[in-house]
């Protein structure tokens, strides 16, 4: 693993998000004498899957993608990490269960496992924070096999953006910007569909005023409450809101955007999971 030190860096302040926030002045020193903070251009492989890491890595900003490969070759992305994730949970000592790569120019949190458990020692809050994570992940695992096995496409593409509204990713807030920089043979990849179902999608989506996107990796939710209801399958949602008014499309909508003019209101996207029980489609 061969990760650039950024000069300067180490004697500045270091924020680190995970653990911060449960220790104490004394302990968020220590922490901060631990932690180096570590960049990664476009494309470069941060870790490789079989590789034996000494790192706990948590993105300080950027998007990486996780993936795993076959012996014949074949490869499956199995998860997108953004701003204040952690890289990947396993046991230290232990090789890397997946590659990790940089979709973009990134910078991480870099803290050395035997440090970072030492620190445990002292501090049980910090084993508290890693049980937790690891049941965060287990929680994300189960709603990515909902995604992968039973969503439909318009399903899996809203549910897709709508991954991006944790306060750690790029909030989709009505109107707010939300940068994708993966491309869409990625986002294929991640969804288990073709390329040309992701651009079909994303086409209708910015055709009924659902998204528009004033480039090919920037993405503002218009009506949110229309994809929330899409990525749930629901049959009812919240009044159509659109931003701006005057973009709203005149023509027909998507059983999503109809059944956000409805009068229901439909869960946070970022905080339920999907309950459609309908056949994927690719």
């Amino acid at each position: 693993m061969l990760l650039r030190l950024i000069d300067g860096e180490q004697s500045l302040p270091i924020a680190f998000p995970l653990f911060d926030s449960i220790l104490d002045r004394t302990g968020r020193r220590q922490l901060q004498r631990l932690v180096a903070l570590v960049a990664a251009t476009r494309g470069q492989v941060v870790a490789e899957q079989g590789e034996v890491g000494r790192d706990f890595l948590v993105l300080a900003d950027g998007i990486v993608k996780l993936w795993k490969v076959l012996p014949d070759g074949r490869r499956q992305i199995v998860a997108f990490r953004a701003a204040g994730d952690l890289v990947s949970l396993h046991r230290r000592d232990t090789p890397w269960p997946v590659t990790a790569q940089a979709v973009a120019d990134c910078r991480f949190f870099r803290l050395e496992w035997e440090a970072l458990h030492r620190l445990a020692g002292r501090y049980p809050a910090v084993d508290r924070a890693l049980f937790d994570l690891a049941s965060d992940e287990i929680a994300n695992l189960q709603d990515r096999l909902l995604t992968l096995g039973r969503k439909t496409v318009e399903e899996k593409l809203a549910s897709f953006i709508l991954e991006f509204c944790r306060p750690s990713a790029a909030p989709a807030s009505l109107g707010r910007e939300i940068h994708l920089p993966m491309r869409r043979p990625e986002i294929a990849e991640y969804l288990g569909l073709t390329t040309e179902s992701v651009s079909r999608e994303f086409s209708r989506l910015k055709r009924e005023s659902i998204v528009s996107m004033p480039r090919p990796s920037r993405i503002v939710v218009l009506n949110r409450p229309a994809l929330e209801a899409m990525a749930m399958g629901l049959q009812g949602a919240a009044p159509q809101e659109t931003w701006p008014s005057r973009l709203a499309s005149p023509g027909g909508s998507s059983r999503a955007a109809q059944a956000a003019n409805n009068g229901q209101s439909a869960e946070p996207a970022c905080q339920a999971l999907s309950r459609t029980t309908q056949p994927s489609a690719h």
